[in-house]
């Protein structure tokens, strides 16, 4: 057995929980009551980064075969968008350049007769990497597969859940994933999947507070060699937690977590319904960057562990682009179609979820304080300022921006 009954995860003692038992051990490792009360957590400082260059981070070339089309425009910011390690920020022009429109095929002029949205990926079917003629069929996999991989069910709400766990215990955990992902340079993918697992994993098996810290590294352990290209090495991973998980208990961890997701691991990244959307919403950045916020906070949080992240990614750009407000258009038939077939002025759950994550960002938690930062940084685009004074007006506002009374559908 990869794992003996001692070392299995258990029920969490009820004095525990009322005594506030700190879960980790002090020093480098992670502590959920003083967790930001200043104290430096030095193996964070000491992990050397993952020094090996990616293929993202080399400077960007493309070649352009036609310089002068709003094709070759839309192409190159198609390009910085599937960028996404670290910020996906770049110069943006104001307009693309105004060239005569190409003349438009049958087959295309056919298939926008029939549906009310614009069929974006045509104008990819001459790059063999995009696939376009599987797209249709790859994103239903996707909204198959997402169903899937869910947690089983929100442990974090459920107070007589078997599994239940204190949203401030898993906020802490999070929170040092997102540090720990940013320090080793790993994708944003990675990241996500890591949640994922853990989510998946902790709604199904209840764990003793001095495991979780080992569940959470044991995650993203996995999640970096089923997303990355250049690995940090398993003594990294031991390293940062000081102690907590030593090299075999994470190798006996990675084998016990496997086999009780029974190694199905392929979850559909948000990231992709993101950029699916984006296209639609023609690769503006920092509409985009705004989302990217949105998600990962909404994939952070504990309120939203239950819901699709093809259903949060939608919330994420239609709050995104009320923020942003570069149109007055709030949703469209391609954004509709290209989200899945999402309606947010006919769909209850969307409104509601929408509304909390608002409300939500205009006074965020405070144990997420990494995230925070994070986005606070120049490297982000400052983009936390931005939403934040956006949610806290429209909180103010009772939601009159977000969803008017008087709003139609375009759709």
């Amino acid at each position: 057995m990869p794992y003996s009954n001692t070392n299995e995860v258990s029920r969490i003692s009820d004095e525990m929980i009322e005594n506030k038992v700190a879960p980790f051990k002090r020093g480098k490792q992670v502590k959920i009551e003083t967790y930001h009360s200043g104290v430096d957590r030095e193996a964070l400082a000491k992990v050397n980064s993952n020094n090996l260059k990616k293929d993202t981070e080399k400077k960007f070339q493309t070649r352009v075969r036609r310089d002068n089309s709003e094709l070759a425009y839309n192409s190159l910011k198609k390009r910085r968008v599937y960028k996404d390690s670290g910020s996906s920020s770049f110069e943006q022009k104001t307009s693309p350049p105004n060239f005569e429109n190409e003349t438009t095929s049958y087959e295309q002029m056919s298939r926008n007769e029939v549906h009310a949205w614009n069929d974006l990926d045509s104008d990819e079917k001459d790059d063999i990497c995009m696939v376009t003629e599987y797209t249709d069929d790859i994103f239903q996999h996707l909204y198959e597969r997402e169903q899937q991989t869910l947690p089983s069910h929100n442990y974090l709400t459920d107070t007589n859940s078997p599994s239940y766990l204190r949203p401030s215990v898993r906020a802490v955990l999070v929170d040092w994933l997102v540090e720990v992902h940013e320090k080793f340079s790993c994708f944003p993918e990675t990241l996500y999947l890591a949640i994922n697992l853990m989510d998946r994993f902790l709604s199904r098996n209840k764990a003793t507070i001095d495991k979780l810290q080992l569940v959470a590294v044991t995650s993203l352990f996995i999640a970096a060699k089923f997303e990355e290209i250049h690995l940090p090495k398993i003594a990294e991973y031991s390293y940062i937690t000081d102690g907590a998980a030593s090299k075999l208990d994470i190798r006996r961890a990675e084998m016990f977590m496997l086999t009780k997701l029974g190694f199905d691991i392929g979850w559909p990244n948000p990231l992709n319904f993101l950029r699916r959307i984006s296209k639609a919403d023609n690769y503006d950045s920092t509409t985009r960057n705004i989302a990217k916020f949105l998600l990962e906070y909404s994939i952070c949080s504990h309120r939203y562990v239950h819901l699709k992240p093809s259903l949060l990614s939608a919330i994420s750009m239609y709050i995104s682009r009320r923020i942003t407000a570069k149109n007055d258009i709030y949703w469209d038939a391609n954004l509709k179609h290209y989200s899945g077939d999402i309606d947010p002025f006919n769909d209850n759950e969307f409104q509601l979820h929408s509304r909390q994550l608002v409300t939500d960002l205009s006074s965020p938690y405070s144990k997420l304080e990494y995230l925070i930062k994070k986005y606070q940084k120049r490297d982000y685009g400052e983009v936390f300022y931005v939403a934040n004074d956006w949610c806290q007006q429209e909180v103010k506002n009772e939601f009159t921006r977000l969803f008017p009374p008087n709003i139609q559908s375009i759709i």
